[in-house]
């Protein structure tokens, strides 16, 4: 490798090392302002609770319902805010790219939906067991698989980018599920990996759950695009020192991820090393022992975890995400409004005088 490349990568690590180091500064203080706003937020349902736990549950309705309202209008007008760009020309940082998945891999091999049995560019398997949560049930993943592990590679006609689906919010793509008994977990019990297969001999109601992308149309996608060079890899300690300092919002898989990587002899970070090296060499096109140059450049397209900015995927335009997300946000408000009349009619009825006071105080007509 010249002396002006090694320069250019070093200078480029360096610029890398500063951004994260800005953005986890950055991500400390908002995420200490958003605990104080949600703490102020939690105040008034604290208060209700110690009067009555119905009241403090109806509080937390509304409040879900206007953190639900808010958070959809704000991802609405982040993606119109965002220009459309190619990947040829995209600078790096969060972008908005318009791309087409194909329905065969790199061998040329057909990719189907394991439950659905249709083409697509990509499918996620979970398998589920109903469990019990105090006095509720819910379903549970035990184990999951993915036809690409953590990248997949994905064109706009200008380029090929990396589209790592594991951090993926999947939009307008409505999962496959079906109830799996002892042999359909058992027919499907080769996708996932050797460590989970025990778990779906556990006993209870299971079901398996398909989420896939399309195959041959256009995907709306928005996150942040970063290059690298050949020789340099994506998921490296960097990537997951930020993952273990996220907060809960990590799914638990990607947490999992960044914990293997943090250990540099785990078999799950050699494997995803190895795999990401084995493409950088077909692209190179060199020997698969051969050492990696750096001579070429790939762009990974991922969340945002710095700056809180997800990484959406979706079967439909622009505009139609833009509409199902206010659609959602108006179905939040409705549902916190519903939740505040049921609150404000059982506390009349509880404790008239105190209300109708309150009226008096608000300069409000009372009967």
């Amino acid at each position: 490798m010249s002396d002006g490349r090694v320069s250019r990568t070093a200078a480029g690590n360096s610029r890398r090392k500063s951004e994260r180091s800005d953005g986890s500064r950055r991500r400390g203080s908002r995420r200490r302002s958003r605990w104080l706003l949600f703490g102020a937020f939690l105040a008034g349902p604290a208060a209700l609770a110690f009067v009555s736990f119905f009241y403090g549950i109806l509080s937390l309705f509304i409040l879900a319902g206007i953190f639900g309202a808010l958070a959809a209008l704000r991802q609405a007008r982040e993606i119109q805010d965002t220009p459309t760009s190619k990947i040829r020309s995209a600078t790096q940082g969060y972008v908005e790219l318009v791309l087409r998945g194909s329905a065969t891999d790199a061998e040329g091999n057909p990719i189907t939906g394991p439950l659905s049995g249709k083409p697509c560019c990509y499918w996620h398997l979970d398998a589920q067991r109903r469990v019990k949560r105090g006095d509720e049930e819910e379903w549970q993943t035990e184990a999951f698989a993915r036809s690409v592990p953590e990248l997949l590679p994905i064109g706009d006609g200008t380029g090929t980018c990396y589209l790592a689906v594991a951090e993926a919010d999947f939009h307008a793509i409505v999962p496959e599920e079906r109830s799996a008994g002892e042999a359909e977990r058992a027919a499907v019990a080769h996708l996932f990996p050797e460590h989970q297969r025990a778990r779906l001999g556990r006993s209870g109601r299971w079901r398996l759950k398909e989420t896939a992308l399309p195959a041959d149309t256009e995907l709306y996608a928005l996150g942040r695009f970063t290059s690298y060079r050949s020789n340099e890899l994506p998921f490296d300690d960097s990537w997951a020192e930020r993952m273990a300092g996220a907060d809960e919002g990590i799914p638990i898989d990607l947490r999992g991820m960044a914990r293997s990587l943090q250990n540099k002899r785990a078999p799950s970070r050699e494997a995803a090393d190895a795999r990401w090296r084995a493409e950088m060499r077909r692209l190179e096109g060199i020997a698969p022992d051969a050492p990696l140059s750096g001579s070429v450049v790939a762009h990974v397209l991922s969340a945002d975890w710095d700056e809180r900015r997800d990484l959406i995927v979706g079967a439909t335009s622009e505009r139609g995400m833009v509409r199902n997300l206010r659609i959602l946000a108006i179905a939040a408000v409705v549902m916190s409004l519903i939740a505040t009349a049921i609150l404000v009619a059982i506390l009349f009825d509880d404790y008239p005088d105190m209300m109708w006071g309150l009226v008096a105080s608000l300069w409000l007509p009372a009967n």
